[in-house]
């Protein structure tokens, strides 16, 4: 079975609601008006409100009150909130899989705060597109869910062998099936035609060094997925430098310009962060700190 062979089947059930792909055409358009954005978004209620919930969260610091799409539009800018969408609906397609080979608040833990850290960085590398590196690097490990949902018993293999060893994950799964989760959430969003500065990065968030076309944002996903595999719940304050630099390749921080010097400072703004993000976008997960 190839990539596009196990995605086939699913395309239909992790699929985006139409309000998000209208929305992200319209936010993709300049011609758009603020208003005929505002139209689409709110004919998708629960998506309005958790808009609305991030956009007045600490996350953005407003000094009064935004009750309107159109106003955080005018607020907070097209780019934050196409990212804001595209999240926000991206996690609630994937919590329609269940499967027994993930606990969902502790991914959905690890994604927000790769994504927030990734957010983090951009901004410390002078990467315009600090929205789009959010986006992919939210959704980085997607493909994790449906290697569990479509394929339980070589995923539970896989999961086994990287218990017993300590191996990258990736590296196990191209072993046993020939290619690895950046593969497989990489081919759903390009069903999903979404862009590609989100579709690389995913598919190469654990070998930057073969991405061609986007190498300073999928570098940038790559280190802030490293780090945020030193940070597990309840012990966020312990950050294992040494762990996070072995598992960040040194052509990452050469795209990036960053250095390991931006690891702990990341982590302390990423944790005042990440709570109320995830309340927003994945509250379940809360559950575990």
């Amino acid at each position: 079975m190839d990539v596009d062979e196990l995605v086939r089947p699913v395309s239909d059930l992790l699929s985006l609601p139409d309000a998000c792909l209208r929305a992200n055409a319209l936010l993709s358009d300049p011609t758009a008006s603020m208003e005929e954005i505002g139209e689409v978004i709110n004919y998708d209620p629960a998506l309005t409100a958790k808009l609305l919930k991030i956009v007045n969260s600490a996350f953005y610091g407003m000094p009064s009150p935004i009750d309107t799409v159109t106003r955080a539009i005018m607020v907070i800018g097209t780019n934050d909130l196409q990212a804001l969408v595209l999240a926000t609906s991206a996690v609630a397609t994937f919590n329609q899989i269940s499967t027994d080979l993930v606990d969902m608040e502790a991914f959905w833990h690890h994604s927000v705060f790769t994504a927030l850290a990734a957010k983090h960085l951009a901004r410390e590398a002078r990467i315009a597109q600090a929205e789009s590196v959010f986006v992919a690097a939210l959704l980085h490990d997607v493909g994790k869910l449906i290697l569990y949902q479509e394929l339980p018993d070589q995923s539970q293999q896989v999961l086994q062998r990287c218990a017993d060893v300590p191996v990258q994950q990736a590296e196990v799964e191209r072993e046993i099936l020939g290619f690895d989760h950046g593969d497989v959430g990489a081919a759903l969003l390009r069903v999903w035609k979404l862009p590609e500065n989100l579709i690389e990065p995913i598919k190469f968030h654990h070998q930057p060094q073969l991405s061609k076309s986007f190498p300073k944002e999928t570098s940038l996903v790559h280190i802030a997925n490293a780090i945020a595999h030193t940070v597990e719940p309840g012990i966020k304050a312990e950050i294992d430098k040494v762990t996070a630099v072995k598992a960040i390749e040194p052509l990452a921080w050469q795209e990036t310009g960053l250095s390991m010097e931006v690891i702990t400072p990341t982590v302390h703004t990423v944790n005042l962060q990440s709570f109320e993000l995830l309340e927003i976008i994945a509250p379940t997960s809360l559950l575990i700190l």
